[in-house]
């Protein structure tokens, strides 16, 4: 919980530090045995704090170019300890700043990075930051995407061992991401042996919903009776989702255009 430690008192106290540390060819752990001595102005500072931020901020930053340095500070400590708000970089710094605590705040208004008029080298940060958001929340998405798939997978093999199928479930996706879903597996039908499509969805929602894709729904449209939803509700399930309802929920096209991605609610 790195960002726990950061406030202008703490940065200051490392700055010192790292000045003496230098300057007297002592390490920090050292160093703190005398800068908080020295003087009324040294004293004040947090250095048991310091002394944690100095184990992941990268040993050649002194802070003596503050801006640029603090900006270097903070990128340190988000790649040790990437903080919740990370996620929320992509919206805007206002909602940055609406999920910091007042040092933190502090600390990165220091480094220019809420100047009404920031630097060409602030925005860059910014941006590199949300590039880094947009691909973390992508690759949690795909986590919970494939867990829920493979929860599918178990699924079906217990149903199809509970009803006498001679054949397994296949993870699809896996192999094929073009296919239009995510499970192949089976159903009998007056002793025949037919493939079932299964799309699969995750939600952290209580209600079932989810996203489709425009070939996902006209891969639905075509396989009709052939092809099932499996929702996993906040990681608890499958509620099943039969393709008729889909079908028959989905949004019109316009006159000229048509829809490329729905959203489809459906009560418990």
């Amino acid at each position: 919980m790195l960002f726990e430690d950061i406030s202008m008192s703490a940065v200051t106290a490392l700055k010192y530090l790292r000045e003496f540390a230098s300057a007297n060819s002592e390490s920090v752990a050292e160093a703190v045995l005398h800068v908080p001595f020295l003087d009324v102005v040294r004293a004040a500072h947090d250095y048991e704090a310091a002394v944690r931020l100095d184990a992941v901020v990268d040993s050649s930053n002194l802070l003596l170019n503050f801006e640029s340095d603090i900006r270097r500070l903070v990128t340190d400590l988000l790649e040790a300890d990437p903080p919740g708000w990370l996620q929320v970089v992509p919206l805007g710094r206002e909602r940055v700043a609406s999920q910091l605590e007042p040092d933190v705040l502090q600390v990165l208004r220091a480094g220019g990075l809420f100047d009404p008029v920031p630097s060409v080298e602030a925005i860059e940060w910014w941006d590199q930051l949300a590039a880094r958001a947009r691909g973390d929340l992508d690759a949690r998405r795909l986590e919970l995407g494939r867990d829920a798939e493979r929860r599918s997978l178990e699924y079906e093999l217990d149903r199809l061992s509970q009803i006498g199928c001679p054949y397994l479930p296949r993870w699809l996706s896996l192999d094929d991401n073009s296919a239009g879903y995510d499970i192949q597996s089976w159903e009998v039908d007056d002793g025949v042996w037919r493939q079932l499509a299964i799309e699969v969805k995750s939600t952290v929602s209580s209600i079932v919903r989810f996203h489709l894709s425009r070939g996902e729904y006209e891969t639905c449209v075509k396989l009709a009776g052939a092809y099932r939803f499996h929702t996993w509700v906040q990681g608890n399930g499958p509620i099943i989702v039969e393709s008729q309802d889909v079908i028959a929920s989905a949004p019109l096209d316009g006159t000229g255009s048509r829809w490329e991605t729905a959203e489809f609610v459906f009560a418990d």
